[in-house]
């Protein structure tokens, strides 16, 4: 049982933990098994002592005691617990305490980064972010995109760091991670049998020093009697046009400048010559869905234009992942649909097959369905998910050309629903050389991979069907898209199809079919 110690003032020294020690001072790097760090707020605190940490004290706000701190008290033994009313504590603080609760605990051992890369296929580096709250967000969006581990170069903040384990929610205790040894990290990485791919966009920080450089650069030419303003996007007054999107504000590349390939070039060429083996080019929907969607911009560029010069430039690269290539058929890039809602309807679940078919008849015929889960990354982060569509988003997934998770599943859902996440990757896994048939015949037909049932068979009134769909010629995959819905109507257009049992159904013809939460409906030509 936890010893109740009530205080008025904060000379003690038992309170230094608290009220004077530095974060460098708890890290206490002399003696690592006397180190020690600061959880905030139940969930933190909860979290880390699921992770294994030890609790030294804790200081808590006096009303939570036999309140929302209890549970918490009683998984903590007989440790000090210093108390005092919320307004004394904003006293030592400085601020009032976060859901009213701090807990000291010794930092556990970091693993070494073999260790920690053993069993992970998908990590996520930290180059010396040095701003606690960056890296706490950091990891809450490491752990809902289903990161296996997180490395950090030692000159970045400390993840345990009291606001960086608050801001991350306790992810921080809930993904392996450690940090990189002084040197190559990318060679390290690669002797891990990783390979790296480096995030990028076309946006540049309006507050940084390139901008500032590029902000005023002219080219000698003149179009027009005016002069030709190089790099950024800009408006036909020469103002430089500021995009918000995700992850702040910032100017726009025009990679339809010769002077703009060539930067780009060199800032990802330092890259390459570090190691990196490709890039994820982001950002180019963020162009045409913006506000400044319809706008001409300076030399008569269009959105369209200027996001087609984006997923040009980045197919020069060896390895390169995109998230709009619209009009840009026939090129050898992956389209990976629009982010989805967590949602049955309203760009969830239900515009899934929809924009599957969508975007292989406009001539992106390889297609990645966004994240199983959606990417609404939150709901993962405060536990909204909702566990029936989950599983629905990975049955309907399960037959399209890739898989992706938004986040790993046993973190998530019941043992139930976690086994049925596994059937359909160990199906998707069962069925790949036909995927990889229809993939190649897609490549040198130019057909769709993922087909309407009009697309297939024309004139036949299907054209109003877009809750199944055809994987090449001879798979049918009709998955439920409807909450609690356990049976659908199927179509089956002209021939024999045969499900994974054998029962046949000749069409043209329809049934109504069972089909429970853990049954993905899907047919083979026979």
């Amino acid at each position: 049982m936890a010893n109740i110690i009530e205080i008025t003032d904060f000379s003690a020294p038992e309170l230094d933990i608290y009220a004077r020690l530095t974060e460098n001072q708890l890290l206490c790097r002399a003696d690592p098994s006397q180190a020690l760090f600061i959880a905030e707020s139940p969930l933190v605190i909860g979290r880390a002592l699921d992770a294994g940490c030890v609790p030294v004290s804790a200081l808590i706000e006096t009303k939570h005691i036999e309140g929302k701190a209890s549970d918490l008290l009683r998984r903590c033994g007989d440790i000090p617990v210093y108390t005092a009313p919320l307004e004394v504590l904003a006293k030592l603080t400085g601020f009032h305490l976060t859901r009213g609760m701090l807990c000291a605990m010794r930092r556990p051992q970091l693993p070494t980064v073999e260790e920690v890369c053993a069993t992970a296929r998908r990590i996520a580096v930290l180059e010396n972010v040095m701003n606690p709250t960056n890296v706490g967000a950091i990891f809450r969006s490491a752990a809902a995109l289903g990161m296996d581990a997180v490395l950090l170069t030692s000159a970045g903040s400390d993840p345990l760091y009291r606001r960086a384990s608050r801001v991350s929610m306790g992810n921080v205790f809930l993904i392996p991670w450690t940090y990189l040894p002084e040197g190559d990290w990318v060679a390290q990485l690669h002797a891990l049998g990783f390979q790296v791919m480096i995030w990028v966009s076309p946006f540049m920080c309006s507050e940084g020093d390139n901008f500032l450089k590029l902000y005023s650069a002219r080219s000698s030419e003149n179009v027009g009697g005016q002069p030709c303003y190089d790099h950024l996007v800009r408006y036909r007054n020469g103002e430089v046009a500021i995009q918000h999107w995700w992850s702040g504000f910032g100017a726009i590349l025009n990679f339809n400048l010769p002077g703009d390939c060539e930067y780009m070039d060199g800032q990802l060429q330092k890259l390459l010559d570090m190691g990196a083996d490709g890039f994820k080019f982001d950002g180019g929907t963020c162009l045409p869905q913006s506000f400044l969607n319809g706008t001409d911009f300076y030399g008569g560029y269009s959105t369209l234009e200027l996001n087609q010069a984006w997923v040009r430039f980045g197919s020069r690269y060896r390895l390169h992942e995109y998230k709009d290539t619209w009009k840009m058929g026939g090129k050898p890039v992956v389209q990976r649909l629009f982010d989805k809602n967590h949602a049955w309807k309203g760009n969830g679940l239900d515009c899934l097959i929809p924009h599957g078919i969508f975007t292989g008849l406009i001539g992106c015929p390889f297609i990645c369905p966004d994240m199983i889960g959606g990417g609404e990354w939150t709901a993962f982060v405060y536990g909204k998910h909702d566990e029936e569509l989950f599983i629905r988003m990975a049955e309907a997934s399960a037959l399209f050309p890739m898989m992706q998770f938004s986040s790993l599943p046993w973190r998530h859902l019941s043992p139930k629903a976690v086994q049925v996440c596994k059937e359909m990757a160990e199906l998707h896994e069962r069925m790949y050389p036909e995927i990889e048939q229809a993939l190649e015949e897609t490549e040198h037909t130019g057909e769709p991979m993922i087909r309407s049932m009009e697309y297939a068979y024309p004139g036949c009134g299907y054209e109003r069907i877009n809750d199944q769909f055809l994987l090449g010629e001879n798979i049918l995959v009709a998955p439920v898209v409807e909450k609690g819905a356990r049976a659908r109507r199927v179509i089956f257009p002209q021939g024999v199809w045969q499900n994974e049992a054998g029962r046949r159904y000749e069409g043209p013809t329809e049934a109504v079919l069972e089909a429970p939460l853990e049954k993905l409906l899907w047919f083979r030509r026979a």
